[in-house]
This record gives structure tokens, C-alpha cells and sequence, in this order.
């Protein structure tokens, strides 16, 4: 198979999965829906080493400036990420919305290895319904952690709808201070076969960000909610 001669944001979007967490080439084709082998041509395109054993590997390929300028990005200790988890133990036990969010996070976000609060610094939800993306971005920008510039939103495709046409019904429906004249990409996969919702078609949005402190929190509080669940 012939490399392609132009890096788009389908590829661009799979270097940032690969480069800032901890899934595998098997785990970054079924997402994307294509074959292995069409993931290593994507990374020999763009130069991306592999396997990559850091999740802090420079990112300067996807984006105009490596994440590690943003402060957020880098290492807290062990003990400041403990703290960061008993924080939202105690937050979960006392704030309503804060649970709220945790059950959101917790259904629909990215956990990785919950047993390990420096397994990853991806902070990342999806969803398809508009109204929760909403409530996720307007509390993440009560937060301490999130800044427009820190935050990145991109929606994976597939139902044959026009990118513009995607692209504007989710600058419509996203109406937040960080989505205000932010570019959203638009990740076509392959085309379902299946029958979709009227829903489906608009694609499931991801909003996504880097920080161990963060994820450290939510962590925190969705132990408080497995706590819950289990009395």
C-alpha cells in the first residue's frame, strides 16, 4: 500500500492517541476502524517511532507547539497526585454536581488504568449527545484545570455527512466559553454499514485535555461512587 502524501486530521488524531496514552497499534485501528497496517503507514508518515514507551513523547507532529508548554502538562510527584485523589474523595462527599460529573466521567470518559494515577494525563469524554458534552465543558471551565487553549474538541464520523455540515452543528450546539471560534476537527472513519440515528449522523464529539491532576480528582471521585455502589 502507497503512503499518502498529506497528513490529515483522521491521522493526526491517532498520532495523539498513540503519543499521549497508553493504547495499542490493535486498540488505535478498532477505534478509527481500519486495519493495523494502515496505522503503521500513518505513523511512518509522520515519523512517529514505535512502539513508543513514553506517554510524554514529543508531540510537536500534531500540534503547533509540543504539549509540554503547557503547564498543566507536566509531572506532579506521587504524593501531590494522592493528594489530588483524596481531594475528590472528599469533594465527591460533599458537592452534588461534582458527583454528577464523576458519573458522567465515569460512564463516558477514558479511565485507563484506574489503579495507577500516572498510567496517562488524558483527560478525555465522548458522546454523541450534545447536552452532556455541554455540562462536561461548562464544569471544566469552573475548574482550576482547563483553559481554552488547554482543552481540544474533535468529532469522529461515520455517516456520509459533509465535514462542514458536521462542523457546524456542533459549533451550534456547543455553546461554551472554551468552544468560542475554536477550530473542531472532524475524523472521518469508515463508513457504518448499520442503520444510524438522526443523532448518529451529527458523530460523537471527544473533548480532550492532558493533566494528571485532573484525572487524579475524577479518580478520586468515582472511588467515592464504587464506594457507594457497594454499601
Amino acid at each position: 500500500m502507497a503512503l499518502v502524501s498529506k497528513i490529515t486530521p483522521e491521522m493526526r488524531a491517532a498520532a495523539r492517541l498513540r503519543l499521549t496514552t497508553d493504547m495499542s497499534i490493535a486498540e488505535i485501528a478498532a477505534q478509527f476502524r481500519v486495519a493495523e497496517t494502515t496505522i503503521y503507514n500513518w505513523f511512518d508518515k509522520m515519523n512517529i517511532e514505535k512502539p513508543i514507551t513514553s506517554p510524554r513523547a514529543d508531540p510537536s507532529v500534531i500540534d503547533d507547539q509540543p504539549m509540554d508548554s503547557d503547564p498543566a502538562y507536566q509531572d506532579p510527584t506521587t504524593e501531590e497526585l494522592k493528594k489530588q485523589f483524596s481531594k475528590g474523595v472528599a469533594l465527591a462527599q460533599k458537592d452534588v454536581f461534582f458527583r454528577v460529573i464523576c458519573a458522567l466521567y465515569w460512564g463516558e470518559g477514558r479511565l485507563g488504568d484506574m489503579n495507577d494515577l500516572k498510567s496517562t494525563s488524558e483527560v478525555s469524554l465522548a458522546s454523541s449527545d450534545h447536552s452532556l458534552i455541554n455540562l462536561w465543558l461548562k464544569w471544566l471551565e469552573t475548574s482550576e484545570f482547563a483553559t481554552k487553549k488547554t482543552i481540544r474538541i474533535h468529532v469522529n464520523q461515520n455517516a456520509p455527512s459533509s465535514e462542514d455540515a458536521i462542523r457546524r452543528h456542533w459549533k451550534t450546539m456547543l455553546r461554551t466559553t472554551s468552544t468560542r471560534d475554536q477550530e473542531i476537527d472532524v475524523v472521518r472513519l469508515k463508513t457504518s454499514t448499520q442503520k444510524i440515528t438522526q443523532k448518529q449522523k451529527n458523530g460523537s464529539a471527544y473533548v480532550t485535555l492532558y493533566n494528571y491532576l485532573l484525572r487524579a480528582l475524577l479518580l478520586g471521585g468515582i472511588s467515592h461512587l464504587q464506594s457507594m455502589s457497594t454499601k
